[in-house]
């Protein structure tokens, strides 16, 4: 649910090219970039042990915490407004990348 709920408030987003990306979206794009990263490799690591519970919930809180209570409504723009089109492409990389993560765990889901 938390995983349809993300994706609707994404794709409702209305993209306007000459939208200026507000300071605090680069910051946060910025922030959860290297937050991914990070835990990509740290995810990478425990699949290579077959920690695979570990890794589950780290893909877990990365998505749950961190992307949709965060990072989701850093950039999020105000009511009825247009977000601007750098902001968008990178969220739609970083729900792709997500996706991923959680394929191994939930590919009835992500596979789509």
């Amino acid at each position: 649910n938390k995983i349809w709920n993300a994706f609707r408030l994404i794709k409702g987003w209305e993209v306007k090219e000459e939208t200026p990306q507000p300071d605090t979206a680069a910051i946060a794009i910025e922030w959860f970039g290297n937050l991914l990263s990070k835990n990509i490799r740290e995810i990478d690591d425990l699949f290579s042990k077959y920690r695979l519970s570990e890794a589950l919930m780290q893909v877990y809180r990365l998505f749950w915490d961190e992307f949709s209570s965060w990072y989701l409504e850093m950039i999020k723009p105000a009511y009825q407004q247009p977000i601007d089109k750098a902001t968008y492409e990178a969220t739609l990389g970083f729900f792709d990348a997500l996706l991923r993560l959680l394929h191994p765990f939930m590919p009835f889901i992500t596979e789509e």
